[in-house]
């Protein structure tokens, strides 16, 4: 059945006359079945530089049905079943990722919780069931959640409402004087700018402005600037996929990073201020030590596991040698989460 969404934008819970919405869809002639209300999580996901974005592409997973979803410009919607954690390789979406990302993991960018409650209509006095009479509206409450830090932020309230066969089939019904008498409908949100403007979180288009570019006729003091924060957009860029231990790329590039403005402190130190660029080459040697025990670990453990197959020892002295090296490394992520997670990184980034 076809259907439309009216978002209001009005304050969390009423109509611009005071009235809750529920109440303004009891006037319509309808009323709530809890029995059929329903709660999911959408969890929008991107590349560390955008890509996908970049490009107007949005790509969620709906944890209701199970199914990773990929929006592209003029409506045009793949979707493909698969686990939350694992975006798909093959397929209908994996195959468009596959091209889009150019090798590039994906991290999570937003959570959406909703939470959406059916209304039915009252028809000749009865409440109308699922088999007697199947039009319904329903209201889509929904919070934005930072999947890093797990705050929260209320969203838009979505109406949901029928088109075509559905809106006749109402008959008399004034369901829709509820758009009108609900305080600021919109059209439909884009969610995944809404929520980050919201959760204050910057859009998923991280690129190295052109004003960073180094060009033949800047002086050497501009080029160490521009090259220094260059170094800092990077950082900022795979700081949280590190965070989320979601790929040992994100280590990676962490790591290269801070090894990259290290040596630009030390090239360009005649040009630089020299106690400030001490300070700064500290604390990215602090950012290489908590970086560089993850890193280590992640090139050690498939050389070991590999080995281990090799050499095929017993059973129980194999789990025991890589279990050893496995909680090393978990131990060495947490304290490089606990450091990319404080103000000394911040500080970093800033001094760059």
């Amino acid at each position: 059945m076809k259907q439309r969404t009216i978002t209001l934008a009005a304050s969390p819970r009423r109509g611009g006359n005071g009235l809750a919405l529920s109440d303004l869809l009891g006037e319509a002639g309808f009323t709530e079945a809890p029995a059929r209300a329903a709660s999911w999580t959408e969890v929008y996901a991107d590349t560390p530089t955008g890509r996908l974005f970049r490009r107007g592409w949005r790509l969620r997973y709906d944890s209701r049905r199970g199914e990773w979803i990929l929006t592209r410009p003029k409506g045009k919607t793949k979707r493909q079943t698969g686990a939350g954690n694992a975006p798909p390789r093959s397929g209908p979406v994996g195959r468009r990722l596959q091209s889009a990302c150019r090798g590039e993991g994906l991290v999570p960018l937003l959570a959406v919780s909703v939470r959406e409650r059916v209304f039915v209509p009252i028809v000749g006095g009865e409440i109308a069931g699922e088999d007697g009479f199947a039009v319904t509206v329903r209201l889509r409450e929904t919070v934005f959640v930072d999947p890093f830090s797990e705050r929260r932020v209320e969203g838009p309230r979505v109406l949901v409402l029928p088109e075509g066969e559905g809106k006749r089939a109402l008959g008399g019904l004034p369901a829709f004087s509820v758009i009108e008498r609900a305080e600021g409908s919109a059209p439909a949100p884009d969610l995944l700018r809404e929520g980050l403007a919201a959760l204050d979180l910057p859009l998923p288009e991280i690129r190295l402005p052109a004003s960073l570019q180094v060009t033949a006729g800047d002086r050497v003091a501009v080029a160490a600037g521009k090259i220094l924060r260059r170094q800092a957009v990077v950082l900022q860029t795979y700081r949280r996929g590190a965070v989320l231990d979601l790929d040992p790329e994100y280590v990676h590039q962490l790591r290269v990073a801070s090894r990259r403005a290290r040596a630009a402190l030390r090239v360009f130190r005649r040009w630089l201020d020299r106690g400030r660029a001490a300070s700064l080459d500290r604390r990215l040697r602090e950012v290489g030590r908590e970086t560089g025990r993850v890193r280590d670990l992640d090139i050690f453990l498939p050389v070991l596991r590999r080995d281990l197959q090799r050499i095929a020892p017993p059973e129980k002295a194999g789990r025991a040698v890589e279990g050893t090296f496995v909680l090393r490394r978990k131990a060495a992520v947490e304290a490089m989460v606990r450091f990319l997670q404080s103000d000394r990184f911040q500080e970093v980034v800033a001094g760059l």
